[in-house]
């Protein structure tokens, strides 16, 4: 009998949802899943972090960016550029810095994810492309356009082009206000995405506009990040459950 392939959940939010509390009690309840989170810790995840948290990135890691990916297809042409630009101590522009998070997401989704999930094991991942979209169309990016790009990506691999959509995204939304103020109480490094409540709104509006794509993922469920965390890990848990449960057709 042929082994069922694992299931793909994502679970993205605005920081501050309580969408990391939530991770940390399903770990303890579903411990055969395998968990992960973007931006990684490695290589193109490595930059991102050096960048969002305003701090230098070490020179090996931008050469070792460069060895992996196609250097003849368009969209890793276009990364290494960045990459270069970085090298030579130039700051990447917020496109470019979207971009970046789409390498990161190519990297995971070939040495990680897709890997695990042929072997029937189920991923949950903390922030996937929506985070891409909805952030960068706080910064003032058309979300079509960084769409156009992030297809590119997954079509850069032929191992992601049919395998990129989840199986459920869970979208935890919370009103800026509140989020600025848990950001604030939480001791957490503020990075460049969370300074101002105008950007924290925009990035609510972003999801909202996702959740309304049903083209982009299996299934759709937005969840209330206002009420208790027991509150929401029961709805967290009863729709994890229902796909994890879910018959192949």
């Amino acid at each position: 009998m042929e082994k069922q392939r694992g299931k793909f959940i994502v679970l993205d939010a605005i920081s501050g949802a309580g969408k990391g509390k939530q991770i940390e009690l399903l770990k303890k309840k579903l411990s055969d899943c395998y968990f992960d989170f973007e931006p990684s810790d490695e290589l193109y995840g490595e930059v991102i972090h050096s960048i969002i948290e305003r701090r230098g990135c070490r020179e090996e890691t931008l050469e070792r960016c460069l060895s992996f990916g196609n250097p003849e297809n368009e969209f890793w042409i276009r990364i290494y550029g960045i990459i270069r630009k970085m090298m030579a101590g130039l700051l990447p522009t917020e496109k470019e810095i979207q971009m970046l998070y789409m390498a990161d997401r190519v990297y995971g989704l070939e040495t990680k994810y897709l890997p695990k999930l042929e072997k029937g094991i189920n991923v949950i991942l903390d922030r996937y492309f929506f985070s891409t979209l909805a952030y960068g169309f706080s910064g003032g990016l058309d979300m079509d356009v960084l769409w156009n790009w992030q297809m590119k990506a997954f079509a850069s691999s032929k191992m992601i082009l049919d395998n990129w959509k989840p199986d459920l995204l869970i979208i935890f939304d919370l009103d800026a206000k509140t989020t600025m103020k848990r950001l604030k109480l939480s001791g957490k490094i503020i990075d460049i995405f969370e300074e101002k409540l105008e950007r924290l709104n925009k990035i609510r509006d972003g999801y909202k506009i996702l959740a309304g794509r049903s083209d982009l993922s299996k299934k759709i469920t937005v969840i209330d990040a206002s009420r208790s965390i027991n509150e929401i890990h029961e709805d967290v848990l009863s729709e994890i459950k229902l796909i994890l449960n879910q018959k192949p057709l």
